[in-house]
This record gives C-alpha cells, structure tokens and sequence, in this order.
C-alpha cells in the first residue's frame, strides 16, 4: 500500500538526531567517558600533590576545583556538544531547514523528494528502525538515518503500521528507546 507522509525538519529536529546519535554511539560514549576520569583523576592527582607537598593557600581551592570537574564536568559537556552540533546545523543543514520533504512508501521502495529532488531508497536498504518519544529514525546501509519527527505528521497510527510491516517483511530490527533523553 503507498502513502505518502509530508513533514519539514528545523533545527530542533536535527539536534535531537544528531545528540540521539552521539548519546548511544559506543565510541562516543567511551570518549566522553574517558575524557570526565582523566580530567577528574588529573585534579585529583594535583590536589594530592599540593596536600603532600603542604601548600596551604591551595588546598581548598583545589579540591573545590577537583570536585568541581566531578560533578560538573558532565554538564558542561552536554552543554558543549548542544552547542557544537548547533553550530554544525548552521553551517551545512541551513538549506534543509524547514523545507518540505516528501516520503513516499511503496512496494519495494521509500522515495524521498524534497526542493534539491528525489530519492529511491531500496527498503531492503534499511538496518534499522528507532522510535524515540518524539521521532522515527531509519537507519541506512551507507549510514546516516532518515528523520522523521512525529509532531510534524498528520498520519502517525499509519506511518507506525507501515514500519511494523517494513521491519516484518524485511526482518529490520526495531528499538523503542521512548524515555531517551539527553545525557
């Protein structure tokens, strides 16, 4: 059965993909995880050296600072990448933004059309399908994933029964993350 689903992204919409996809990606999981201990334990490890070596006037700000960078440091992080992936949606999505893009689903294709033209997307080309509280992604054999923001779609009970068909028939994974949130 074809239909066919009428959204537009904005920048909100390519920021909550782009921190979805940083947040569950292993590697940059690892890295900003790496980056809090050796920062942390690099405080600390200067707070020892400043109690050892009995320098008084610097005690306390040290370990304000060291705890500091504990509990902080994870914020300022997720501050960072917010404004890091902003900056990146203004350099090179400020075309997309807010231009109307068309999906069509048919019977071995989704075809995408939009103001730069069309694409014919094999469904078996599809790896995955996400279901975040607000958005679908459909992951793509080269990469990258296919956004679509469900407040922006009239027909969301359709679009849901046509990725529960897709991940049937072509036997694609499918993963609920309904609570993510950004971290």
């Amino acid at each position: 059965m074809e239909m066919v689903f009428s959204y537009s992204l904005s920048n909100e919409d390519y920021l909550e993909y782009f921190l979805y996809n940083s947040s569950t990606n292993s590697t940059i999981k690892a890295k900003r995880r790496r980056n809090w201990i050796l920062l942390s334990l690099s405080f600390a490890f200067l707070t020892a050296t400043i109690f050892i070596a009995n320098y008084q006037y610097l005690k306390v700000p040290l370990v304000l600072f060291s705890l500091a960078t504990i509990f902080l440091y994870p914020l300022y992080e997720k501050w960072q990448y917010k404004k890091y992936y902003k900056q990146y949606i203004r350099d090179n999505y400020s075309g997309r933004l807010n231009a109307t893009s068309d999906l069509q689903f048919t019977n071995s294709q989704i075809i995408m059309t939009d103001k730069t033209g069309e694409t014919k997307l094999n469904k078996s080309e599809i790896t995955e399908i996400v279901e975040t509280k607000g958005y679908y992604y459909l992951g793509i054999s080269t990469g990258g994933h296919i956004i679509m923001p469900k407040y922006k779609l009239e027909k969301t009970a359709q679009l849901k029964a046509q990725l529960e068909g897709l991940s049937l028939d072509y036997k694609i994974s499918v993963k609920k993350d309904l609570n993510w949130r950004f971290k």
